[in-house]
């Protein structure tokens, strides 16, 4: 089986799995935080008095399916799942992430940026290759991944504004 990573956009920090995430917004009550496809929940502090009730311990057991997950869960937030390929870079890639590569015309270099997401249609990790980035152009991650240097620089929450516009470099 493989091993699903998450991480979490809540509308102004992107979350990991083990992040210290507060209780709520009006509590100094802080939790190391659980991101599964279901969404962000609370991983309550182990209590060694209560050894015999599940306690969904993170570091000890992760029971959740003992419990309500809704009652941990974290409501509001945009899950992206690790797409199990890397940039250039080494670094992991996630759905959201915008990939970037540089391409030589009679202009000039230009840079493009091209958003990684989840083709369900065809069943594969994919990259938005449209002007309008509708998705009516698209590239296979993996493929895309072998033939050009694509390196991460950023992702569609944190720096949507890359995706309005194409760079021009100077020669």
């Amino acid at each position: 089986m493989k091993n699903l990573k998450f991480r979490a956009w809540d509308g102004r920090k992107m979350w990991y799995d083990g992040d210290i995430f507060p209780h709520n917004r009006n509590s100094k009550r802080q939790y190391p935080c659980r991101i599964t496809n279901f969404g962000i929940h609370y991983v309550i502090p182990y209590d060694e008095s209560k050894k015999n009730e599940c306690q969904c311990d993170y570091l000890k057991t992760e029971c959740f399916a003992d419990f309500d997950i809704e009652k941990f869960k974290i409501e509001g937030v945009e899950i992206m799942q690790f797409a199990e390929l890397v940039d250039s870079k080494g670094t992991p890639i996630f759905d959201g992430d915008i990939l970037s590569d540089w391409t030589e015309t009679d202009e000039g270099l230009f840079q493009s940026f091209y958003p990684v997401f989840w083709n369900q249609q065809l069943g594969q990790w994919s990259i938005d290759m449209s002007l309008e980035k509708d998705r009516t152009t698209t590239g296979h991650l993996a493929h895309e991944l072998s033939k050009f240097e694509y390196e991460i620089m950023g992702n569609i929450y944190e720096a949507p504004q890359l995706l309005e516009t194409k760079k021009a470099a100077t020669n």
